[in-house]
């Protein structure tokens, strides 16, 4: 969900969202980026630029903190994880 996705990108500071991107499928990307308003997505293109390459190790480990921060708000309510098969198509 856009709204619980903007719950936890929030707690997460320009540079780790970069490492986070840069470490996600386009599509993951894409419902990240989608989350943001406008000027935090221009701050984190701009962190992106100044950063440049990283290495895939980093962008694990920011990708393994981020499942961390869904499970424990998920585990207090704060936000639902919804799967593929709660939804009829």
């Amino acid at each position: 969900d856009k709204i619980d996705l903007q719950k936890v990108i929030q707690e997460l500071t320009d540079t780790e969202l970069v490492y986070l991107i840069k470490g996600e499928s386009e599509e993951i990307q894409n419902k990240i980026w989608g989350s943001m308003s406008e000027g935090r997505r221009q701050f984190v293109q701009e962190e992106m630029n100044v950063i440049g390459l990283i290495k895939k190790s980093e962008a694990d480990r920011m990708t393994k903190e981020f499942v961390k921060i869904i499970r424990e708000k998920a585990d207090r309510g704060d936000i639902r994880i919804i799967t593929d098969d709660e939804w009829v198509y």
